[in-house]
């Protein structure tokens, strides 16, 4: 664009801060941010393509952003000190504006997900299961149906592969 003939010949290319513009867009530091940030926008923008796509998407949220922060782990390769602060910005807007721990459940409910090879149930995801099924099933009869179940779930000893 700085080189272009158009932008030479416009009123706007003399401007003192133009040339200050130019300066930066020329540095090669410039273009390695730039690169980092696309490639760390990227997943976070699949997460709300899918929050805003026209399928329920509460079942897919927890695990689209636990996927999002693996992969800028990767893209950093394990480096802690370039993606912690990333991550850490990400959970603080997680926890407000997701601190329900229902979205976590609907990611364990969610065959799809938990039962995708590389899935991985965490301490968090599981914790949050818990604490809502201990909100929704209040009898003692379902309490007991529940226990029966859970290991068929997550065992998938009925399951048809």
């Amino acid at each position: 664009m700085f080189s272009h003939s158009d932008w030479l010949s416009s009123m706007y290319s003399r401007r003192p801060d133009s040339q200050g513009i130019r300066s930066i867009v020329y540095l090669e530091r410039f273009w390695k941010s730039a690169r980092d940030a696309v490639s760390i926008s990227e997943p976070l923008v699949k997460v709300l393509r899918m929050v805003d796509g026209d399928m329920p998407a509460m079942g897919y949220i927890y695990e689209g952003i636990e996927r999002a922060k693996m992969t800028i782990k990767v893209y950093y390769k394990g480096c802690e000190e370039k993606y912690m602060p990333i991550l850490e910005i990400i959970d603080r807007r997680m926890n407000i504006h997701f601190p329900s721990p229902l979205h976590a459940a609907a990611a364990f409910l969610n065959p799809s997900i938990f039962y995708h090879p590389n899935f991985k149930v965490d301490y968090k995801m599981r914790n949050d299961f818990q604490v809502v099924m201990k909100k929704m099933v209040t009898g003692d009869k379902d309490m007991i149906e529940l226990t029966k179940e859970h290991p068929v779930y997550v065992q998938c000893t009925e399951c048809i592969r």
